[in-house]
Formats: structure tokens, C-alpha cells, sequence
């Protein structure tokens, strides 16, 4: 019986939907967006139910694993409200803003026995591994902070109207 996966957040989360589709131990069982024409979009593209929430889908029992690719301030919420349903847990990066959510976040693997993956595909990019060897071999002279953003953004969108602009929503610890 193939996995069923759930995806949620469209905009980012799209790039999953045709390789759920491709893999023959995985059936894409459902799409959630909080954008109703692009979640109608997806959800009659690939002949998959859509719904508006998380807590739709999970009164709907129909899957068994989630991705999740929403902005980071709702990673923590998501994770634990669908660890705590019982479905396995991709969820996008960063793992969260601060401590007390990932703290949230760990409890709830814990208590419901699921897996939970953070996807931090960039880590293997040549790109980032040439920064690290900067970082490594000193380079640069002391490095106390890294900050390395690689996000697109729609171009009739500005800037500061994007919550990937605020750097309180990129996780991680803040300098003081």
C-alpha cells in the first residue's frame, strides 16, 4: 500500500507535487492552501481533494504523511498539530524561529513515535559547501555569524511587504 502524502503550502510546495506522483511507493492524497484559486488549481490539476486547512485535512483522515512548505512562522503549529495526528512530518526549512518551537516540535515527535525530517537540500549545493571551506580555513578571519539567504521573490512584489523580509520569521538565534 503506497504512502499517502499531503502537501501543504502550494507556492513552494509544487515542486513536490509530479515527483509524489512519480514514485511507486507514494500517492499524493490531498493539497491545503490558504490561496483558494491556486489550491482549486492544484487540487483539480492533479484530481486530489483540496482544503483550506490543516484542520480540514486532518478531520478528513486522509493521509498519512505531510509536507510542509508554508512560511516558517507557522512550522511549529503545523508540525506538532499533524505529529500529534499521527502523520510523518517533511517539513521545509528552517526547523523554526526559536527554541520554545523547536522544543514544541521535538516533544511532539516524541510523543507521537513519527518521523520528522527538516528539508535542508541546500546544505549539499556547491555553492554552500565553497562557503563552508571559506568559513573553515578562515578565510574570511573570525566568522561570528553567517546569514545566507537564497529566496526568490514574485517581482511586482515588494520587498518589505514579504514575511521572508523580516529576518524574526528566518529562525535560528538573533544577535543582541
Amino acid at each position: 500500500m503506497p504512502l499517502r502524502v499531503a502537501i501543504a503550502g502550494l507556492k513552494h510546495g509544487s515542486n513536490y507535487l509530479s515527483h509524489i506522483q512519480k514514485h511507486a511507493d507514494t500517492e499524493l492524497a490531498a493539497v491545503v492552501d490558504v490561496d483558494a484559486d491556486l489550491l482549486s488549481t492544484r487540487a483539480a490539476e492533479y484530481g486530489v481533494p483540496g482544503f483550506r486547512s490543516i484542520g480540514e485535512l486532518l478531520s478528513a483522515n486522509l493521509a498519512d504523511a505531510l509536507i510542509i512548505a508554508v512560511p516558517t512562522p507557522f512550522h511549529a503549529e503545523l508540525s506538532t498539530a499533524c505529529l500529534d495526528a499521527g502523520l510523518h512530518v517533511l517539513q521545509e526549512k528552517p526547523l523554526c524561529r526559536n527554541d520554545a518551537e523547536a522544543a514544541a516540535i521535538g516533544a511532539a515527535v516524541k510523543r507521537s513515535g513519527r518521523v520528522f525530517q527538516v528539508g535542508y537540500e541546500v546544505r549539499s549545493s556547491a555553492l554552500v559547501q565553497a562557503i563552508r571551506r571559506h568559513i573553515e580555513r578562515g578565510d574570511l578571519g573570525e566568522t561570528v555569524n553567517v546569514w545566507y539567504n537564497m529566496h526568490t521573490f514574485d517581482k511586482h512584489q515588494l520587498l518589505a511587504e514579504c514575511w521572508q523580509h523580516d529576518r524574526s520569521n528566518m529562525g535560528g538565534r538573533q544577535a543582541v
